[in-house]
């Protein structure tokens, strides 16, 4: 934990405060969660401690907490009498033995104090957005840090958060649009192709690890991972000079979910999915998932398997809908595994593996007799095989890390990530471009490399991360043609090779934390020959390129709740080198000159006992922004595009905890932009810039065992180009979705129910609506209905 906002908030609380505090814990017999003698010594949250507690009644389990932690417990003592616990073993600070030690008890702690602790029952804490649980800690921005010390907007949905929204759907981009203020880009395709934050294209993490696709855009970086595997994802809303390439936009860490019992504990959990609008048997959906995690001494482990089998989707007016694109009619399974070993106190070593597989079935559809504004796609019988035969996707990461490396804290990963793509493919309808292109083709995106972070204390509560990257990324899209009998590529095989140093440093003065950073890129990009699909050739080389970043910031703390940033930061623009290379002949005549894309960012944010909440307003420029079109509709490949560009907006978040049994919340935004073309000034496209939007939520939890919530999200229409048949300038249609979800758990296990799009609204989605195009215009499902049944034991 970053010590500036441990020594700013204690020293905000005056030493007689503690001594009240821990008083009035003294003598409260009555209320006294744990009635034992006080602890010999004080504890310090951050201070390994050995615990060997074993697993029996709660009770018992905290007493021995007390005397070993050195932290006080305060609460109603009626709130842990009869409930078990797993116990803890082995080294840990006080904070996550106790979190351990409630694991699965539906009880919350929340810090009062430096080694004061209340506990109270999961619905009496925020359990909707950030949460008082002491500071909010997020990796997004390199190493673990406060949120309290990030002059910028930061989301983190955490394990419960993503929990509930799975009881309506399993796409991880819905659940960000319906979480992140500034999001947008879910449109129920298989990738990502339109997410972005703020108007731009975010860099996607997985632990750390790169998953955007950098050389040509195939949008599966977000997929990689089902959402049941993950435990938090943490939303930096803004450009980061440390994270470098790729990040214009911001950074999406996807944290997959780590060993947390100390026994066996293994998990199953079963599925079905439907729309009631239609009731053919292969409209439902069999999904299913287990898992087994646990410790055995020094190491920890986690396995997990998931599985589904896809049913064919059917808009609110019962047509089935298109599969071009969809996860509709294929099997998916995927594979997850955490091992760690804790060498010692201030050493540890962890291993990720992740394993995605997508396989089409046969009997798929293709979008057809579409007009833009007009008429939705109906779904026809595809002449080709499936488009995936199958997609995979591999991640694998190992991070060492260690707290003292010479006064240091030391932080080493290395990482291998894949995605393949296998399909039969028949481009020759797109025209002269393509008239070699139909045959097997195998598409592979691929890097290696390792990322450094150090993160050295500087004098007076100072500190610096520093550190660098090597990844070397490759990129394939080859066809075995059938037609010129070898290989052909409407753009050649890729590799670049990225070497980076960067410096963040963090400065408290009083209440105000200073921040800044600088980053140096260096690119090595190689282009391969290639016979292209439309008979030409392609003649290599290499390019190099480089690019320097920067961020400033400050943080406020105005009072204890409430805290001001404001920030000045840089993300790099690049263009697709492997889309370059599909508009020309030779290396020679691709300009691949990176742009930075500079943020203006400030607001204010609120973490009370009842609500918490943020507003922000922020500015976005860049004078080369990278896009890609397609001009001719859909029998054009997307080309690249470089041009000037402005965003700006406003977002705002807000929770509040009515009571004991009621939640409400939700966020807000408004985003604009302008472009330059030929010297003027025109409006962004619909696909950049978004609606106005609202979305919120109201939750009951009546009794410990049931909650129930609901969900509503309205985005406006627009029509900012009347008459444009341009890419990215249609019409926009203003949208309605509710979703409604319980959960009742039992000693037999947790039944839940999930209704995505309650009220059967027809719609399109609105970015799709916005790219004027054919192949675009597809009507997303109607009322479907979730029902899942999950055990643990």
């Amino acid at each position: 934990m970053s010590p500036t906002r441990k020594h700013v908030r204690q020293a905000r609380k005056p030493a007689l405060v503690n001594a009240l505090l821990i008083a009035l814990v003294l003598v409260s017999a009555p209320v006294l969660l744990v009635p034992s003698p006080a602890p010999a010594q004080q504890g310090d949250r951050t201070e390994l401690r050995e615990y060997s507690i074993p697993a029996g009644p709660l009770n018992e389990a905290l007493t021995r907490f007390i005397e070993s932690s050195g932290v006080f417990l305060a609460g109603n003592a009626e709130l842990t009498s009869g409930l078990p616990t797993r116990g803890v073993q082995g080294e840990y600070t006080p904070e996550e033995a106790l979190r351990r030690l409630l694991a699965g008890t539906g009880l919350n702690y929340r810090f009062t104090g430096s080694d004061t602790v209340t506990l109270a029952k999961a619905g009496e804490q925020n359990r909707n957005g950030p949460r008082r649980l002491g500071p909010i800690q997020v990796t997004a921005t390199r190493t673990e840090r406060p949120v309290s010390s990030i002059p910028g907007s930061v989301t983190v949905i955490d394990e419960p958060d993503v929990d509930k929204q799975r009881q309506v759907t399993r796409d991880v981009l819905r659940i960000l649009q319906r979480s992140v203020p500034g999001f947008s880009g879910a449109t129920g395709e298989r990738g990502e192709q339109g997410a972005a934050l703020r108007g731009r294209t975010p860099l996607i993490l997985q632990n750390g690890v790169p998953q955007s696709v950098q050389l040509r855009t195939s949008g599966f970086g977000i997929r990689n991972i089902d959402p049941r595997q993950i435990e938090r994802i943490e939303v930096v809303r803004t450009a980061n000079a440390t994270l470098g390439f790729g990040g214009a936009g911001g950074s999406i860490n996807i944290i997959t979910k780590r060993p947390d019992s100390p026994v066996p504990l293994y998990t199953f959990e079963v599925g079905t999915e439907f729309q009631p609008v239609n009731l053919r048997g292969e409209n439902f959906t069999k999904e299913g998932y287990a898992s087994v995690e646990g410790r055995d001494g020094k190491l920890d482990y986690l396995f997990s398997a998931s599985g589904r089998d896809v049913g064919t989707g059917f808009d609110a007016e019962g047509d089935r809908i298109p599969d071009s694109e969809r996860e509709f009619n294929s099997e998916s399974l995927g594979l997850h595994s955490s091992v760690g070993w804790q060498m010692d106190a201030e050493r540890a070593l962890r291993l990720d593996v992740t394993y995605r597989r997508e396989q089409d079935n046969e009997d798929r559809t293709a979008a057809a007799n579409a007009i833009p504004g007009e008429k939705k796609a109906e779904a026809v019988p595809s002449t080709d095989s499936p488009f995936f035969d199958p997609f995979q996707a591999w991640n694998a990461s190992v991070t060492f890390d260690d707290a003292n490396v010479l006064g240091s804290a030391l932080n080493v990963q290395a990482f291998f990530q894949r995605h393949q793509i296998e399909a039969f493919s028949d481009f020759t309808g797109f025209g002269a471009c393509c008239i070699l292109s139909r045959g097997e083709e195998t598409r592979i995106d691929q890097r290696i490399g390792g990322r450094l972070n150090i993160e050295t204390p500087l004098p007076n509560d100072a500190s610096i991360v520093w550190g660098g990257d090597i990844v070397s990324n490759f990129n394939s899209e080859l066809i075995d043609s059938e037609i010129a009998g070898t290989d052909v590529g409407l753009r050649p095989d890729v590799t670049q090779n990225n070497f980076a140093v960067f410096a963040q440093i963090d400065i408290p003065l009083g209440d105000f934390l200073l921040t800044g950073g600088v980053r140096h890129d260096r690119f090595n990009v190689n282009f391969e020959d290639v016979l292209k699909e439309d008979g030409s050739a392609f003649t290599g080389g290499a390019i190099n390129v480089h690019q320097t970043l920067f961020n400033v910031g400050a943080v406020y703390n105005l009072t204890d709740e409430i805290e001001l940033f404001t920030g000045f930061s840089q993300g790099l623009d690049i263009t697709q080198a492997g889309r370059a290379a599909s508009q020309v002949n030779s290396v020679d005549q691709i300009q691949l000159e990176p742009a930075t894309t500079d943020s203006y960012e400030v607001g204010a944010r609120y973490f009370g006992d009842r609500w918490d909440g943020s507003v922000t307003a922020f500015y976005t420029e860049s004078e080369l922004a990278s896009r890609t079109i397609n001009p001719g509709g859909a029998l054009q490949l997307a080309i690249p595009l470089r041009q000037p560009e402005q965003i700006w907006g406003m977002e705002a978040t807000l929770n509040v905890e009515l009571d004991e049994q009621w939640r409400v919340g939700g966020i807000a935004h408004y985003q604009g932009g302008l472009r330059e073309v030929d010297g003027d000034s025109r409006k962004l496209q619909g696909t950049v810039i978004q609606p106005v939007r609202v979305a919120g939520y109201t939750e009951y939890n009546p009794f410990d065992w049931l909650s129930v919530r609901l969900q509503a999200e309205y985005s406006s229409g627009h029509d900012r180009f009347p008459g444009s048949t341009e890419f990215g300038e249609g019409k926009v249609s203003d949208l309605f979705l509710v979703d409604f979800m319980a959960s009742a758990a039992t000693a037999y296990g947790e039944f839940r129910l999930g209704v995505e799009n309650l009220l059967n609204n027809q719609y399109v989605p609105q970015v799709d609506e916005a790219t004027n195009s054919t192949a675009n215009f597809i009507a997303n499902p109607g009322i479907t209905t979730r029902l899942t049944y999950r055990i643990e034991f």
